[in-house]
């Protein structure tokens, strides 16, 4: 069963929220906080299927996820050594749009826009997987059919290695957890949604698949 997140960047930001319950809610909310959800399944003590899905956009993710040790350095400042330590390592799928596109009239901005902030969604539950589990990176595959996805996550990796296996050119970059990546993800995932809907609300009038998502998600005041 998934499980509904409710806010889920304002829900895990930690010291960062701001606990003012008398401060007015912002205009805008991305529909993506209230219509996304997740699940992990565990199939034995290192081995998991996750699922992210927006129910609304009708984009689906799964992803089986292996917690593993690899010599990794240390996260500690100025520590410049290599020890074993617990990762997280998957394949990203490719993720099937078709009845996305429908649902946003096949415009370009708003196809690369939702799906970007979808694919920074998912990254931010990993996250908050390998927090709960210890790992201190998250190692994410890419194939020939997804590669165009890895230019979202360029800025939070530390490695990345290009390796061949049967006949499969892959792809495999390493992402560190630690709170300060995280929060550049939780901050960039805002900014993006600060620009969409300041494009929509500019552009509506001239734009009707813009209109007609703010119409759909009770974001225009008319």
């Amino acid at each position: 069963m998934f499980k509904l997140i409710v806010n889920a960047i304002d829900l895990h930001r930690g010291s960062s929220i701001s606990h003012d319950f008398d401060a007015k809610p912002a205009p805008l909310t991305s529909p993506l906080q209230k219509t996304f959800l997740t699940d992990f399944q565990s199939f034995s003590e290192n081995l998991y299927v996750f699922r992210a899905q927006d129910f609304d956009l009708q984009l689906t993710c799964e992803m089986t996820l292996e917690l593993k040790e690899a010599l990794t350095c240390s996260p500690e400042e100025g520590d410049e050594g290599e020890y074993l330590m617990p990762i997280l390592s998957c394949n990203f799928p490719r993720i099937d749009t078709r009845r996305f596109n429908e649902k946003v009239c096949w415009d370009e901005y708003l196809q690369g826009m939702l799906m970007v902030q979808f694919q920074l969604k998912v990254l931010e539950q990993l996250f908050l997987f390998c927090e709960e589990k210890g790992a201190v990176n998250l190692m994410l595959t890419f194939n020939e059919t997804n590669l165009d996805y890895l230019e979202i996550f360029q800025r939070f990796i530390i490695s990345e290695e290009q390796v061949t296996i049967a006949e499969d050119e892959l792809t495999i970059v390493g992402i560190p957890t630690h709170v300060e990546n995280y929060d550049a993800v939780v901050d960039f995932m805002d900014d993006l949604d600060k620009n969409l809907y300041q494009t929509m609300w500019r552009d509506q009038k001239v734009n009707p698949a813009f209109r007609n998502y703010l119409i759909e998600h009770s974001l225009l005041v008319r």
